[in-house]
């Protein structure tokens, strides 16, 4: 009879579990992302989703005159002897986890508008490349300038955060 009882708990636990259908990307703090070709590198971190403040903060940091943020452009905010050019690309990514069983279906009092069996967890994330005049990529190399520049992005997660 116990037996029965612990299979029964058992199997009651991983009915009420949530099972991950589709999982959004994990960023820890940031990340520089490689792409397969030879493209230039991002520098990549997840924020929390306010466009609003997002634009007005990169505005400012980046001492823009515009009356809207421009996604990309140049800029002597970043290093201060060139005129670097700034991709900004903001994306989502959606994480998706399936309920199989919950305590109202249980019950037979379970609301479909209300508690979904698919759950989705919006995550937002920002992408920056940056290159030189010529054209470089002023993250994949090894200088005092890409150091610089990897100093001022981190300060920027960290106004929009």
């Amino acid at each position: 009879m116990l037996k029965k009882i612990t299979v029964f708990i058992i199997l009651m636990n991983l009915f009420f579990s949530c099972f991950h259908v589709k999982q959004a990307r994990k960023i820890d703090v940031n990340e520089i992302d490689a792409p397969d070709n030879d493209a230039n590198l991002s520098f990549t971190f997840e924020f929390d989703g306010n466009m609003e403040r997002f634009e007005k903060k990169s505005l400012e940091y980046f001492k823009l005159k515009e009356t809207y943020f421009p996604y990309s452009f140049s800029t002597t905010s970043l290093f201060p002897n060139d005129t670097l050019s700034v991709f900004v690309y903001p994306f989502e990514d959606n994480e998706k986890m399936l309920q199989l069983v919950t305590i109202s279906d249980f019950l037979g009092t379970r609301d479909q508008k209300e508690e979904p069996t698919v759950k989705k967890t919006l995550h937002h994330y920002i992408s920056i490349q940056v290159t030189d005049q010529e054209g470089n990529d002023v993250l994949k190399e090894e200088s005092f300038r890409n150091k610089a520049v990897m100093e001022k992005l981190r300060f920027y997660q960290r106004i929009i955060d």
